[in-house]
């Protein structure tokens, strides 16, 4: 899930400013990404159509944007941009290493592998079933998604660094 305040924004976006951030795999995987509002609408259609009962609705923007544009356009909004990319079995063995060394002595890992698995594969889902039975859509562009975040970053994010 993204937008202001998320989890896929702040980690980035802390990450960018701290260090060169490369892409795995070069970025070329869909981000899958659902706006937090998106999901809001499909989490209360979910709970209040009949049709609903007893199913399970994958939930994803219908966005094509890979993880490459958007952490290029989460960067852009502070100056800064992904450097290089890191083949995705390098990456999962340096993410495994972080997560071996950094997890006992309780300090976060500046790589895990579950970052790694979420950004170097094709974890894409299918939110047809949704859009049939609840009518739902993307109703926040990718566009104004960015917006929306571009406006957190510089009224929050950075006011509180």
């Amino acid at each position: 899930m993204t937008g202001p305040g998320s989890v896929w924004v702040r980690d980035i976006l802390d990450k960018m400013r701290s260090m060169p951030l490369p892409l795995i795999d070069g970025g070329r995987y869909s981000s899958s990404f659902i706006y937090v509002d998106n999901l809001v609408g499909g989490i209360v259609l979910a709970g209040t159509r009949d049709v609903a009962r007893g199913k399970t609705y994958h939930l994803r923007d219908d966005w094509d944007v890979t993880w490459r544009r958007y952490i290029t356009d989460l960067g852009a909004i502070i100056g800064k941009r992904p450097m290089g990319s890191v083949p995705y079995p390098v990456a999962r063995l340096v993410g495994r290493a972080c997560d071996a060394i950094c997890t006992p002595l309780g300090i976060r890992p500046p790589l895990t592998r579950m970052a790694v698995d979420i950004t170097g594969r094709d974890l894409d889902v299918d939110n047809t079933l949704a859009k049939g039975d609840l009518g739902w859509k993307t109703r926040i562009t990718y566009q104004e998604a960015l917006q929306r975040i571009g406006v957190w970053v510089m009224d929050r994010y950075l006011k509180g660094m």
